[in-house]
């Protein structure tokens, strides 16, 4: 799918008719939602597995003054359903790696370096030229895991087609039994000239003003790193810091020079303790920032193993935002900072019951989910008692079906768990490891889900269903955990991103040879001009720029997930004369410019659409038929496409007849009289590609009319003459069969 977003009109002209094969009443095919400036499309996937991603060597308490480096190590996981090659740089401190990944397994990697010139620390506050890159042949799924004896934490990776420009760090109240425990976030560009605004929510070392934005350039690969104060003086054996959370970080423009880039955000702390004032065991939190348009409305949750007593944050960027816990509205009194809502365990069988929660909200929130320290808030003290964690959680419209995740045994863990939210009908067909899964149960406060915590060793699992699910991994050691988000879309859900045709809707940017389309931009900000460019295009007809004109009044406007939607179209029908390949797709660039700049709405903003275009499926069938029209004929299918599968089917019996099938099953036609029929088939994809027509003609015969003249006067014993009179309308006839009535079998001649 595309980072890229785009949404299809669905207009009154195609769904007047949609059984035409023709479109030729075809209004609008797509409509390409572009929300994210300078967006490059490479496929239509917004899920956690890619190609190309990008993070830092994130804040790690023990990184602190150590001349060594620190004892701590990052390591990166990663995992694949094919064999793929995959390659680590760290460009501004010339550092490359390469690694070869078999499929379904996992690959762990060697240390990201961490002393001398090719120290890839983020030990500090401010600017760093040590952006890890990640990239493979082959769509990977990437972790990232910073560790040493006793302090650890983890985080999935998110593509670089998936992030966004618009994020809030979460953290947590900082309070741990080191004073160079300090909360963080860090931003990493993955383009030149990409203008960040950071406004942060705490005291910082930074020396960045509270409340107020910060602007800075980085070029691709850059970082800069944000870390909280911390006190000198401890309280009860904690040492009190800031906490970040709710600090905004965007890509921002400001030059004119095209619009917003994307970033990717982390958040953490060197070392917290969670739920334990009188200091005790703490552990490092990083966690990749979901975009603020990738957050949902709808989260349900499940108590983590051996710890069920976890603390949530439900954090929102409008303030007015209704949030429900367990169908309970939450008072607007206990929002915190404006920004975030907190609460231990859940509110259904009292306030410290470990329950499995429903969160709801009428506008899209995050959800944050922690581990507390050992031993604290009522979690057991024993082996293996865990230590605090920080897990960004998926709304349940985020889901994905099919992911390999690894269970870390560094440093210590002696128990790992997965947790699987999923659709009560996706229980059936969810499997671990390829063994069907028992023990799920219906989530309590939404019984049209189940959920499962599962108790799994050390290394790499598989988790499938045909539905899609919500999962996150993490282990407990003692005093010591890790935990992730274990696979996820991160999908835009500014708009619904699809295809739409007469016969199918489809989250890529497909489209078939020959079949007449209308393109409408939808834009969230108003544009003084669009100008469309087709000249990255070649296949595409008419081949012309259009534009730059003023945008004036938008063809339609639409509220989607409270955002308003102004869309804008060329006016003119398209169509692509041919296929393409992966390597050279058609891209059609779109650029706009912006009266009223909000930051990413400004000055000759272009986005770029790579279309994947195919051959139509081609059309092809046999039948079988005694030709006689007493007689049914059976007709069959044997259509073929060389790109997704046929899916509709529309017959022509040559009789006036028209048959729509959604099925290929071979089926039989009676025909009502004799005569020479030509029939039809066109064959429909299921990216709604129509093929051309296929046509046979078949011969069917009328009853002939039997009718004889015997001898009029004869005796007995004498022979009969009987003279054939019988007619034929079309054919010839073969074969008689004559009963003389006489209590003897009739007989067959094949001559009359």
């Amino acid at each position: 799918m595309i980072s890229l977003n785009f949404k299809l009109c669905v207009l009154q002209d195609l769904a007047a008719n949609p059984d035409e094969p023709e479109m030729k009443n075809i209004k609008c095919l797509f409509c390409l939602l572009l929300l994210f400036a300078q967006s490059i499309v490479s496929g239509q996937d917004f899920s956690n597995k890619g190609t190309d991603f990008w993070l830092g060597y994130g804040y790690h308490v023990n990184m602190a003054g150590a001349a060594n480096g620190g004892s701590q190590d990052l390591k990166l996981y990663f995992t694949s359903d094919k064999n793929a090659n995959v390659k680590v740089d760290i460009p501004g401190i010339q550092y490359s790696a390469t690694y070869t990944i078999t499929a379904n397994q996992v690959t762990t990697s060697a240390a990201i370096p961490k002393t001398g010139t090719q120290d890839a620390r983020i030990s500090n506050v401010g600017l760093y030229d040590k952006g890890i890159h990640i990239t493979s042949d082959v769509p990977i799924v990437a972790y990232a895991h910073i560790y040493n004896a006793s302090v650890s934490g983890a985080t999935l990776l998110f593509p670089t087609n998936t992030l966004g420009k618009d994020y809030y760090s979460v953290n947590y109240t900082q309070s741990s039994n080191n004073t160079s425990s300090n909360s963080f976030f860090f931003v990493v560009a993955t383009e030149d000239n990409t203008t960040v605004e950071i406004t942060p929510s705490a005291p910082n070392v930074n020396g960045l003003t509270v409340g107020s934005p910060f602007m800075i350039t980085l070029n691709k690969g850059q970082i800069y790193n944000v870390m909280g104060t911390v006190s000198s003086t401890a309280v009860n054996s904690n040492y009190l810091g800031s906490d970040l959370t709710g600090s905004r970080i965007r890509s921002v423009s400001t030059n004119g020079s095209g619009g917003c880039k994307k970033i990717a955000v982390f958040s953490g702390s060197g070392k917290i303790n969670i739920g334990n004032t009188q200091g005790g065991s703490a552990d490092n939190l990083i966690a990749q920032a979901f975009p603020a348009v990738a957050w949902g409305k709808k989260y349900l949750t499940a108590p983590t193993g051996t710890q069920p007593n976890n603390f949530y944050r439900v954090c929102v960027t409008d303030p007015a935002t209704v949030v429900k816990l367990n169908g309970n509205v939450l008072p607007a009194s206990s929002l915190i900072n404006g920004f975030y809502y907190q609460f231990k365990n859940g509110n259904a069988g009292g306030t410290n019951s470990p329950v499995p929660n429903l969160i709801e909200a009428n506008r899209p929130v995050l959800v944050a989910q922690y581990c507390t320290t050992q031993g604290a808030e009522g979690n057991p003290s024993t082996v293996p008692g865990g230590d605090p964690e920080m897990i960004y959680l998926s709304p349940v419209e985020q889901t994905i079906n099919n992911i390999t995740l690894y269970s870390a045994a560094q440093n210590l863990i002696l128990q790992s768990y997965i947790n699987v939210i999923i659709k009560a009908g996706g229980v059936a067909s969810f499997t671990l490891d390829g063994a069907k899964v028992n023990g799920f149960l219906p989530h309590p406060q939404d019984n049209t889900y189940s959920y499962v915590i599962l108790p799994v060793g050390s290394g790499s699992h598989t988790l499938y269903s045909d539905t899609g699910f919500n999962a996150i991994a993490y282990g407990f050691g003692s005093a010591e955990s890790y935990g992730y988000n274990a696979g996820t879309n991160v999908r835009d859900f500014t708009p619904v991103a699809t295809f739409q045709n007469p016969y199918s809707r489809i989250d890529s940017a497909v489209t078939c040879v020959n079949t007449p389309l209308q393109f409408s931009l939808p834009l969230a900000f108003t544009p003084a001009t669009v100008k469309w460019d087709f000249s990255a295009a070649p296949n595409i007809a008419p081949n012309t720029t259009i534009g730059p004109s003023a945008a004036n009044t938008p063809d339609s406007t639409k509220t989607i997930n409270g955002q308003t939607l102004n869309y804008y179209s060329p006016g003119k029908t398209f169509t692509f004369i041919s296929s393409n390949t992966a390597a050279l797709r058609d891209t059609i660039k779109l650029y706009t410019t912006s009266a009223t700049p909000d930051g990413c709405g400004s000055t000759d903003q272009v986005y770029s659409l790579p279309v994947k275009v195919n051959e139509r499926p081609v059309a092809g069938f046999i039948f079988a038929s005694n030709g006689c029209v007493t007689d049914s004929v059976l007709f069959t299918d044997q259509s073929t496409t060389s790109n997704g599968l046929v899916n509709r089917w529309t017959w022509d019996f040559g009789d006036g007849t028209i048959d729509n099938r959604t099925t290929a099953t071979p089926f039989p036609k009676k025909y009502g009289a004799g005569g020479n029929y030509t029939i039809k088939l066109k064959a429909i994809s299921d990216i709604g590609c129509i093929s051309d027509e296929s046509s046979k003609s078949i011969l069917i015969t009328d009853k002939p009319i039997a009718k004889f003249t015997p001898q009029a006067i004869t005796c007995a014993d004498n022979d009969i003459v009987f003279t054939d009179a019988s007619t034929t309308t079309t054919g010839t006839i073969v074969k008689w069969t004559l009963n003389l009535d006489d209590g003897a079998a009739a007989f067959t001649n094949t001559t009359n």
